[in-house]
């Protein structure tokens, strides 16, 4: 279930947390945290946000973010889930 809406202010810290389906894994080798990361970056810059640090388990992330336009964080997280490691397909 999505979480509750909260303020999206441009300035304000927010953090992202989003875990898989039923808890099930998100990640399942080294190579698939390498790919979010790298795509994380190139949507940081797309969104003009800043990623202050990132926690990746196996079945869920956190990402503390501050961006300097409001309501990017829904299409932010559209962004991140669209492009998918092979193995995750």
């Amino acid at each position: 279930m999505p979480g509750r809406k909260g303020a999206q202010i441009a300035g304000l810290p927010t953090r992202i947390i989003q875990r898989g389906n039923n808890r099930q894994a998100r990640f399942f080798a080294d190579d698939n945290y390498q790919f979010f990361l790298d795509h994380l970056a190139q949507l940081a810059k797309r969104f003009r946000c800043a990623l202050h640090a990132y926690v990746l388990m196996s079945n869920h992330f956190h990402l503390p973010l501050t961006s300097v336009t409001p309501f990017f964080f829904s299409l932010f997280i559209q962004s991140s889930q669209r492009s998918r490691c092979p193995s995750w397909r």
